[in-house]
């Protein structure tokens, strides 16, 4: 779903998918993956060389994750997206999350980040009150500016001695000429018997993510892409 979104979506931008290795090949849950052949990566000061269109990039190994009493495997992939794009002289760059539906249209994006020259938009995770790390739109120059990838290093630990989540830590390295937009959307991670949204909200959702509830996915593109042929790409 996650691909065919944002092809749709967004015709006109490049993608690239950033993977850590998992115990089952990626192309058996995004199929439209087959045919392209991933790059592999075991050096992230080395930038993959991005082509117009779909870009497949896996590491090599999996370092874990902060929550798991692992390394900060999310702060790798999420850096190195912004590498990649930095290197390959884009002009901005967003991160999606793999497990993020969005409909907004990276033009419209642009057009208001130069409009109010932002640097960075991203949203508030709904109950959680903090940073929505899985959708953040950003210009490339400004990722330059105020050196990003040198004061966010994944490397050299994304806590800090308040022991700060990397949501707050992002928040606070994109500052200053960076907005919080208020876009309908939210994690559905809710064990209860009452999702986060009603049937009927779907409508003016603009993304999910987090959804216990794999219906979620399926309503958000019978509502957002009924145009698409996406029921064979979840597994559920």
């Amino acid at each position: 779903m996650w691909l065919q979104l944002n092809r749709h979506i967004n015709p006109d931008c490049d993608l690239l998918l950033v993977e850590t290795p998992a115990p089952e090949d990626i192309s058996k849950v995004m199929p439209s993956l087959r045919g392209i052949s991933p790059q592999f990566v075991n050096d992230t000061s080395m930038s993959a060389r991005l082509m117009p269109g779909v870009n497949w990039v896996s590491f090599t190994d999996n370092i874990g994750h902060l929550s798991l009493n692992g390394k900060d495997g999310w702060s790798r992939a999420f850096t190195y997206g912004i590498h990649c794009a930095l290197e390959n002289n884009y002009d901005y760059v967003a991160h999606v999350e793999g497990d993020v539906l969005c409909r907004l249209k990276f033009d419209n994006i642009i057009a208001q980040m130069s409009r109010h020259n932002l640097g960075a938009i991203s949203t508030i995770a709904t109950k959680w009150n903090f940073m929505e790390i899985g959708l953040v739109y950003m210009n490339c120059n400004y990722l330059r500016e105020i050196d990003f990838l040198g004061r966010y290093n994944w490397q050299t630990g994304t806590k800090d001695e308040r022991g700060q989540r990397p949501e707050n830590l992002i928040a606070e390295v994109l500052k200053p000429r960076f907005l919080y937009e208020l876009w309908r959307g939210g994690r559905d991670e809710n064990d209860g018997e009452h999702g986060l949204f009603a049937e009927e909200e779907f409508k003016d959702l603009y993304f999910i993510t987090h959804a216990k509830r794999h219906w979620y996915y399926h309503r958000f593109m019978q509502i957002h892409a009924p145009m698409l042929n996406w029921r064979h790409m979840f597994p559920f």
